[in-house]
């Protein structure tokens, strides 16, 4: 129960807080994210005038999971708890582990698919940011998954424009992180 509790506050404070401070240092303001949904849909629709990737970005987010996390934490904070591993035992007299739910999901579940979605948001919206500085003549590609190297993490390189080389666009995806 600690640990989950522990990693539910501690995920929300780094998209929330630190996330946020981030990006809003690199010129965007993710706020409306966190707001209720009237404020949320106009914060959206404001940003696609001027940025429409990162506006279906973070729609796609919200919908996704960001919504769903950001709750499951709140409500650890009025009225939740998480139930205990339960040892049910069968008429044979085996007995098996039954996982606690968060949302519908076993606790290895949602904890693993919630880590995987605030790794990939924090990579992807701070490479974002950082790709909109760059200048005009620069842009970054993503290196295909197979033609990384295993013992170099590197997932973007810096790339001419002009290079042939297609330049990186934000899109929302479901995959791994480690598969990104």
């Amino acid at each position: 129960r600690r640990e989950v509790e522990t990693f539910l506050n501690a995920g929300v404070r780094a998209l929330k807080d630190g996330q946020q401070r981030l990006l809003k240092r690199l010129g965007i303001d993710i706020g409306f994210l966190f707001r209720e949904e009237v404020s949320f849909l106009r914060g959206v629709e404001a940003l696609r005038a001027s940025d429409p990737l990162l506006a279906n970005y973070l729609l796609a987010t919200r919908r996704g999971w960001s919504e769903q996390f950001v709750l499951a934490r709140n409500d650890l904070h009025s009225h939740w708890t998480l139930p205990r591993v339960e040892y049910p035992r069968a008429a044979n007299g085996d007995v098996s582990m039954r996982e606690p739910t968060i949302a519908g999901l076993p606790v290895s579940n949602f904890v693993t698919n919630m880590l995987d979605h605030l790794l990939c948001f924090v990579e992807d919206t701070t490479v974002y940011a950082l790709a909109a500085r760059l200048p005009q003549s620069i842009t970054l590609r993503e290196i295909p998954l197979g033609d990384r190297r295993p013992e170099i993490p590197e997932r973007f390189r810096i790339s001419l424009l002009a290079g042939g080389n297609p330049p990186w666009e934000l899109t929302y995806h479901v995959q791994r992180f480690e598969e990104t």
